[in-house]
């Protein structure tokens, strides 16, 4: 048994089924990292989390995964006098995007998705072509962070992509010819192109195409944050892109229920009351 096995097996506050649950994630974090404490740092967290995706673990039990992983390294901390690792990685704030959603009080109006548009013109630098994708993708149809972040090449189909969802199955979507037309030249500038690459990945001159890894969800974040600044926008998270998506399309005329379906929602009541915000500014799809 590892220590960090030990610290859960030792957590008062977690129940038997919980103990039995995280012990056996954080073996295979062990084993991936190896059980030396010198060897448990945000950069393993980082790399242990893309085996994961690349094990095609859904991203629902990565959450879990990472959920014990957190316990375990703040009691590292606690007890041992260890870096809390988990904290301190990237992939921190994995769990975040249902947190986003309850705190996001806002939608963008059609003349503000412009704006934000703007920043990233096509015949811009890679990096504007590449971060139009995920701006589009999130506004125009709805996509979460974190599924941007599992997207490979070889489920873009032209006018559909397959995503993985929130609750781990693998749904198609119908995109727009504008979207289409927005990822086929990013696929053209990216340097990673093979079937299995994730579509949205760093534009370092450094990487290796066989290194290639996906955008973290911070990075998605400090994309969005940089494009909303340019476009003189506030308090806009990419959460705040899918609250647009829904309420642009209701103000546009589209039957709710297919609001519901196409937002990927349970019910109609996500969709009408935490994810519409009526706007008495410019209003209507997009992309007509």
């Amino acid at each position: 048994m590892t220590r960090l096995e030990e610290l859960i097996q030792r957590h008062r506050s977690l129940s038997d089924s919980t103990k039995l649950s995280y012990a056996k994630q954080i073996r295979d974090f062990t084993r991936f990292a190896g059980d030396e404490p010198s060897n448990w740092t945000p950069k393993a967290v980082e790399d242990w989390l893309v085996s994961l995706q690349e094990r095609k673990v859904q991203p629902q039990a990565a959450n879990t995964y990472l959920s014990a992983l957190k316990t375990a390294s703040r009691r590292f901390a606690e007890i041992d006098g260890g870096q809390d690792f988990a904290k301190a990685s990237e992939f921190f704030r994995v769990n975040s995007d249902v947190r986003m959603a309850q705190k996001s009080k806002r939608a963008l109006t059609r003349e503000e998705a412009e704006r934000l548009l703007a920043t990233c013109p096509l015949d811009g630098t890679p990096t504007d072509i590449r971060d139009r994708g995920i701006i589009m993708l999130a506004l125009c149809h709805g996509l979460r962070r974190a599924e941007m972040t599992w997207l490979k090449w070889d489920w873009f189909h032209g006018l559909t992509l397959a995503v993985l969802g929130k609750g781990g199955g693998t749904v198609e979507i119908q995109l727009q010819p504008q979207t289409k037309a927005v990822l086929e030249l990013w696929k053209a500038n990216a340097r990673c192109k093979g079937a299995e690459t994730p579509i949205f990945h760093s534009l370092q001159l450094t990487l290796e195409p066989r290194d290639c890894k996906p955008l973290s969800l911070d990075a998605i974040n400090k994309i969005i944050g940089q494009r909303t600044a340019r476009a003189g926008l506030r308090d806009v998270t990419p959460h705040t892109l899918r609250h647009s998506f829904v309420t642009l399309m209701l103000e546009a005329g589209v039957d709710p229920f297919e609001v519901m379906r196409l937002a990927r929602h349970r019910n109609l009541t996500m969709t009408m009351n935490t994810y519409y915000h009526p706007k008495k500014g410019p209003s209507g799809l997009i992309f007509e």
